[in-house]
């Protein structure tokens, strides 16, 4: 996928000429013997740099920013190299990082992965078991992974299993990815009331939640460039009362479907790619999305259904096979298409649709098989 963030920019946010780099290790030992430590001790524009290993323990989870505009990151810069691992439980609950203090861009994560957060109603509240962005907080994580985090509580509670995104926050996510997390609301991210949440080339699959296995806004201002849902459990993203802007994203393999909205104003989706989910696009009559080069293909329920239906054959909105270079593309977390397929630039007449560019040659010819006739009424 194309970044479509550089991510120098971002990172002169923070805005010192002389930064001090304050190491931390796994071991604790050195100068600054956990995370919490060395934050404690940073001032505005100052790195806290992680070495890699595996974080586990008190001063290296639930870990707040305080306020200042710091960055924490992985020294090599590969988030499977940097593990804060917050060993939360229902009974003993944590939290990877919090914004709680209005935090804003100069306040940075990057480049590590935060696992196995918790946030439980009873103890810690319930809301972003691996990040807690509060009120008015507006942070960037760039290059990071939320691995196997929950927000828990009783039927009814638990938002943001990975990140929680309270009202009038406006985060901003690059190129990361949210694997098996689960909440209530928002397995992976819930957008609270308000909030402005970015995405740009970010991977949401197997997340679970009863409503919004990926993301569940209520709300709240959402524009995701390039991301990616799959096998999510929950409806893969839920929005309501707010706007959504959805660009080059590919939904694929969600179990109880892509999309459902109840917005104020018609959502927009461009070259957006939604094939083989248990349902394409729920939403009510009064508010009708608005799909340019879109490709809906192969989803159980229909694919160009009412009120969107009469958008199918203009505007370069596609029915079609997109043609995944693997037939189980899920299974390495690549999405890429054949050289062929009516989503590539040189087919769609559109530039490119979905997330995830050319990644093989021309599709094979595919035989025919009696069950694939009754399916599709054709072979191809």
């Amino acid at each position: 996928m194309r970044c479509v963030f550089v991510l120098s920019a971002l990172l002169l946010l923070c805005g010192a000429a002389h930064a001090d780099i304050r190491v931390v290790r796994p071991d604790g030992s050195g100068e600054w013997p956990t995370i919490r430590a060395a934050v404690e001790a940073s001032g505005a524009g100052d790195v806290v740099e992680l070495i890699a290993g595996t974080f586990v323990g008190p001063g290296n989870r639930d870990v707040d920013f305080l306020g200042k505009p710091i960055t924490i990151r992985s020294q090599g810069g590969n988030p499977l190299d940097c593990i804060v691992d917050c060993e939360g439980t229902e009974e003993d609950p944590h939290r990877g990082f919090l914004f709680c203090s209005g935090e804003g861009a100069g306040s940075v994560l990057e480049g590590l992965t935060i696992a196995n957060g918790m946030a439980w109603q009873e103890i810690n509240g319930y809301q972003g078991g691996g990040v807690y962005c509060g009120v008015g907080a507006s942070p960037v994580v760039v290059n990071c992974r939320f691995v196997g985090n929950a927000a828990s509580g009783p039927p009814g509670g638990g938002t943001g299993g990975a990140v929680a995104c309270l009202d009038n926050s406006a985060p901003t996510f690059v190129s990361c990815s949210f694997v098996g997390n689960g909440a209530y609301f928002g397995g992976a991210i819930d957008c609270g009331m308000g909030s402005m949440v970015s995405l740009a080339s970010c991977i949401f699959h197997g997340n679970n939640a009863y409503m919004g296995g990926g993301i569940n806004c209520g709300g709240s201002v959402l524009t995701a460039d390039e991301c990616t849902f799959s096998e999510s459990h929950g409806l893969a993203l839920l929005c309501w009362h707010g706007s959504l802007v959805l660009t080059n994203c590919t939904f694929y393999g969600n179990f109880d479907g892509a999309l459902h909205f109840d917005l104020q104003a018609a959502p927009s989706l461009d070259n957006t790619l939604i094939a083989f989910n248990a349902g394409s696009i729920w939403c009510g009559e009064d508010v009708v999305p608005a799909l340019s080069c879109c490709d809906i293909y192969g989803n159980g329920g229909g694919d160009w259904v009412v009120p969107f239906d009469d958008q199918l054959g203009i505007n370069g909105n596609v029915s079609e096979d997109p043609l995944f270079c693997s037939p189980s593309p899920e299974a390495d977390l690549d999405w890429s298409i054949h050289s062929d397929s009516p989503c590539a630039p040189a087919s769609s007449g559109c530039g490119l649709i979905g997330a995830w560019s050319v990644g093989c040659g021309d599709s094979p010819v595919r035989p025919c098989t009696w069950g694939r006739l009754k399916a599709m009424y054709l072979c191809q």
